[in-house]
């Protein structure tokens, strides 16, 4: 959202306002919304509307002060950063398909990934070099089928999974548990900066120069999972904000995986503790393809529209669409003209169906769509 806006159309000012309103639950600003004339009429009432409509709110209107208003206005000015408000188009309609969605979004980067098919990865903050292996292992196909990787900045399995994404020159989205000018740990400072370098994408509901809180980050953990169609957890002990991720997604109804490990390990007791509760487990790049994408076609299924746009595809991509023709062509065929190993077309193929660029024929040919 701009500075400046149409007639009729509420000011950052009072969407600021709506959402510093304390005492009122995600839940109950979302139902103020959707009274009035329009469903964000309440952002710009005054305060006797809104205990006309709603006589059981005895909280007056916040007032940002001018000194915040500057504040915001200068980080939106100097870091490109921007405000997504739940009325924009670019909300992502998934995020609002929770019970509590954020009102407002803080964003740095490029927004056009919140509207991508995601997946989150999520685990200890002391992981092991072989959590880290098996992290980057399942991360890194993912993202070179064109699935942006969720995941919150943190140290260990966070951080690797951001990292494997970069490495693939693929899409990352890191949800903070501060501002989004704020980042903690602070040695993940590179990696923050390599997230908006390579067009990835910062997230927050925080107001700038909001620091680390701890009762923000199990909070932000809902945003994880609300972007994201499946969450995969590596190496988590049994009191973990990771499982808070995996019990929020599976109240949102998203799919949760977990990585098994040793039966003596103390961070394998978390995952363990998921796949006896019900979690698909995920060991290899198979399991993927099988649990996890199946997961994101259902979602296709229900409604939600192809967002890749042919530009954004990498280079190997377009290579495979440009020797696909609209009439059936086979895996071999495609290997042949393409130059690439069978493993990448495989791959490449898999990612570009769930784009709808290409359909699988029975007799496992496939045709291009657009």
């Amino acid at each position: 959202m701009e500075k400046d806006f149409e007639q009729g159309v509420p000011k950052l000012a009072d969407w600021l306002n709506f959402y510093c309103l304390r005492g009122v639950s995600e839940q109950r600003k979302i139902a103020m919304m959707a009274v009035g004339d329009t469903p964000i009429s309440a952002v710009s009432a005054e305060p006797e509307q809104w205990r006309e409509w709603f006589p059981d709110l005895d909280k007056g209107k916040p007032k940002v002060s001018v000194d915040a208003l500057e504040r915001i206005y200068k980080w939106l000015d100097c870091s490109s950063g921007k405000i997504v408000t739940f009325s924009d188009k670019q909300y992502p309609s998934i995020l609002k398909e929770q019970a509590a969605p954020p009102i407002l979004l803080f964003v740095r980067g490029e927004v056009k990934n919140l509207a991508k098919n995601c997946i989150a990865f999520v685990g200890s903050r002391r992981a092991t070099p072989g959590g880290l292996a098996v992290t980057r292992k399942l991360a890194k196909p993912i993202a070179e089928m064109g699935i942006a990787i969720v995941s919150g900045l943190a140290l260990g399995i966070d951080e690797e999974a951001h990292k494997a994404t970069l490495g693939t020159h693929g899409n990352t989205i890191a949800v903070l548990g501060t501002g989004p000018d704020i980042v903690y740990p602070r040695r993940n400072q590179g990696t923050f900066d390599a997230i908006l370098g390579s067009g990835g994408l910062i997230v927050s509901e925080y107001l700038p120069g909001s620091g680390p809180m701890k009762h923000n980050f199990p909070r932000r953990n809902r945003i994880i999972s609300g972007l994201s169609h499946a969450v995969v957890v590596v190496e988590a002990a049994l009191r973990s904000g990771s499982l808070i991720t995996a019990r929020i997604a599976a109240e949102q109804g998203r799919l949760v995986c977990a990585v098994p490990g040793s039966p003596l390990s103390p961070l394998s007791a978390g995952c363990h503790q998921l796949l006896r509760d019900g979690a698909t487990l995920v060991s290899n790049d198979q399991h993927i393809i099988q649990d996890v994408f199946p997961a994101i076609g259902s979602c296709r299924s229900a409604g939600i529209e192809p967002d890749t746009k042919l530009d954004d595809l990498n280079g190997d991509q377009v290579s495979v669409l440009e020797v696909l023709d609209y009439n059936p062509t086979s895996m071999e065929s495609l290997v042949c003209r393409s130059g690439l190993t069978a493993d990448k077309v495989s791959s490449i193929l898999i990612g570009m169906e769930l784009e709808q660029l290409v359909a699988r024929n029975i007799d496992g040919t496939y045709t291009r769509l657009r």
